[in-house]
């Protein structure tokens, strides 16, 4: 949840740049949700947002889990009991 942040220091720029090359394989993913425009301003001079791709950052929650949920394991998903989106009912497994 981006709208937390109302700026990025160098320390917060490394720390996004670590868990950003973290979740960098297959299947991972760093993703944002409403960040604030002076923050998407400093991934932008950066150069965070072209490393962080395209579909990464999303104006709210609801469009962020829609489009992250899709993109899960569905061996995972198969065994997750918690179904705690919306979105959940529609992949593999047991029923909420």
């Amino acid at each position: 949840m981006g709208k937390s942040m109302n700026f990025i220091d160098p320390a917060g720029a490394a720390l996004w740049e670590r868990e950003r090359a973290l979740r960098s394989q297959p299947g991972q993913g760093l993703y944002f949700h409403r960040p604030r425009p002076e923050v998407v301003a400093a991934w932008e001079r950066s150069g965070f947002l072209q490393r962080l791709g395209p579909g990464h950052v999303f104006p709210d929650k609801r469009s962020a889990i829609a489009a992250i949920v899709p993109q899960l394991d569905p061996a995972i998903c198969a065994r997750c009991r918690a179904r705690v989106f919306e979105e959940c009912a529609a992949q593999p497994g047991p029923p909420a």
